[in-house]
């Protein structure tokens, strides 16, 4: 799960997969989205600006069925997913830009001391993303082809931090040498040009 601007192992994992799938079910549905939260976090798996979250008990996703008719929900699993799929209502015709993205920052940065490294290294533990803004419009025209909605969605999403260790280590100093001790004279050599003296009989 995403925990600020940082992905975290937390119980959860997985509902945002299924929060997103609902979502743009109900979107292209055509209906009347009157709760969605975005990921902190821009995730590039989801639909541009099409991406939903929630979080008990602060963040929820609601719709209403704001046709003449009832509507059946039904989500089925997949090897590789879920597919959620709306039944009844009206045969709502949805248009849905491209959407557009724009990179409004660098990514934060923290860094980490670490005593492993030489000082004046740096080494990047995780390389981050910028923050950016994403927007995307709906249009929904009802089963005579009239106009019931035109709306704009806008997303900000933060830049995911970038860590970078920077060295401590100070470096060893060479080992000193040794002091040399200071020669003693021999006492059995004689200076150059000294004489012995004459031995006794």
């Amino acid at each position: 799960v995403i925990i600020g601007t940082r992905y975290e192992e937390e119980v959860g994992g997985g509902t945002s997969q299924v929060a997103t799938t609902v979502f743009n079910a109900a979107w292209e549905a055509g209906l009347e989205i009157t709760e969605r939260n975005p990921h902190s976090l821009y995730i590039s798996r989801y639909p541009l600006g099409r991406d939903a979250t929630v979080y008990w008990p602060s963040l929820d996703l609601r719709f209403v069925n704001d046709t003449r008719n009832w509507v059946l929900v039904k989500g089925f699993p997949e090897s590789d997913g879920i597919t959620v799929s709306i039944y009844g209502g009206e045969r709502r015709r949805v248009e849905s830009s491209e959407g557009s993205m724009i990179v409004t920052g660098s990514p934060p940065v923290r860094r980490v001391k670490d005593p492993k490294l030489p000082v004046g290294e740096t080494v990047v533990e995780e390389s981050g993303s910028s923050p950016s803004r994403t927007t995307v419009t709906r249009t929904i025209y009802g089963p005579d082809g009239t106009l019931i909605d035109e709306e704009t969605w806008n997303t900000s999403y933060k830049g995911e931090t970038r860590v970078i260790r920077v060295g401590t280590k100070k470096p060893e100093a060479p080992p000193k040498e040794p002091k040399k001790k200071p020669t003693e004279p021999d006492s059995t050599k004689r200076p150059p040009g000294s004489t012995q003296p004459p031995t006794q009989p």
